[in-house]
């Protein structure tokens, strides 16, 4: 079976879907008005699932066309979706199945060259069509073989009794027997084909439930990615907001150490300034010392020198005291003849005489020879 259409129409989900069918059986298109479907279903492929709330009609015009509605409000899944079709044909019951439809979240996600009606009813045709000789079409081969077995034994019986009946006959049979090698040779075939075409159906499902169980892996790898990048993402905020916080604070905190960095500068600075106060001051204090002592050398020495100046000037005036006791002790002046006349304390004084000059001097000489 094969669907004949050229694409995979993508329909939205929301959207009520009817599908025209047809099913092809050994070319010729069985009648749905005469031979109504055992079972008609929707295969969601995402989902491994068989949906049956469809509802399926003969086109009145056409019994070769088999109306299938899914209406919107039965969707769930979105994907790929096959189409399902059990009918009974020649005595048998036989299921066929055709791609159908893809179903998606939003009409952004259609393919572009989807001819989805712009009405937003999707209308899609498939033809399920069996590409082998069909059970069906053998058994009337076979059926045909027999008949014509049957009529040429009898045409034998009726013309034993002539020789051309005979060879009639015995054509009729070596032709039946020609047609039911054929037949034979083609059933033969047809289940060769039906033999690759199951094994490729068994390995086309193993494939699809190895793809299935990928897929669930993936999902769950992907759900806990999700959850291990969502703890991350809160890790990092977190983290971007301590690091935020420890900006601030050593914003802050480079602040006052540029604060205390200028004190500390400032204070070295007048540290600096007090330390070459302290050291000039150190240096006018050893002058100031040097200068100390040497003046209190001078001084002492001076002190020793006026020590000695003062016992010679004591030794000067006790000598005087003693030459002024020899001396005058007292001077008596003459006003009307301006002459000074000198009391002495002792014979021997050194004062000879004394007068008052021109120019109102007083003069005294004294011998001390």
């Amino acid at each position: 079976m094969e669907n004949n259409t050229s694409k995979l129409q993508t329909v939205r989900i929301g959207t009520d879907i009817t599908i025209r069918a047809r099913l092809i059986d050994s070319g010729v298109a069985v009648d749905f008005s005469t031979s109504p479907p055992r079972s008609v279903g929707l295969l969601s492929l995402s989902q491994n699932v068989l949906i049956r709330d469809v509802e399926t009609a003969v086109d009145p015009e056409d019994g070769s066309i088999l109306i299938i509605t899914w209406r919107a409000g039965n969707q769930c899944y979105f994907g790929q979706y096959n189409l399902v079709v059990s009918a009974f044909l020649s005595g048998r019951t036989a299921t066929f199945e055709a791609p159908a439809f893809e179903l998606v979240r939003l009409t952004g996600q259609r393919q572009p060259d989807s001819d989805q009606p712009d009405t937003g009813v999707s209308d899609i045709a498939i033809t399920l069509e069996v590409e082998s000789i069909d059970t069906s079409l053998i058994s009337q081969i076979l059926q045909d073989c027999k008949d014509a077995t049957d009529s040429a034994l009898e045409a034998a019986s009726k013309a034993s009794d002539t020789n051309e009946a005979v060879q009639e006959a015995e054509a009729l049979r070596v032709k039946a027997e020609t047609a039911r090698a054929e037949a034979e040779t083609a059933r033969s075939e047809a289940e060769t084909k039906r033999k690759t075409d199951e094994n490729q159906r068994i390995e086309a499902e193993e494939g699809r439930q190895n793809a299935e169980k990928t897929r669930v892996d993936a999902e769950a790898i992907r759900v806990k990615a999700e959850d291990a990048r969502k703890e991350a993402e809160t890790a990092r905020s977190e983290a971007e907001q301590k690091r935020q916080t420890a900006e601030t604070e050593r914003a802050y905190a480079e602040n006052i150490r540029k604060q205390s960095e200028t004190e500390r500068i400032s204070a070295e600075t007048k540290r600096v300034q007090a330390e070459q106060g302290r050291v000039e001051a150190e240096e006018e204090r050893k002058e100031a010392e040097q200068l100390r002592q040497a003046a209190s050398s001078d001084a002492v020495n001076a002190a020793n020198t006026a020590a000695e100046l003062a016992e010679d000037a004591a030794q000067a005036a006790n000598d005087a005291a003693a030459l002024a006791n020899q001396n005058v002790l007292a001077l008596q002046f003459d006003q009307d003849t301006g002459i000074i006349s000198a009391l002495v304390g002792q014979d021997g004084s050194a004062f000879e005489s004394g007068e008052i000059t021109d120019t109102g001097e007083v003069v005294l000489t004294f011998n001390y020879a």
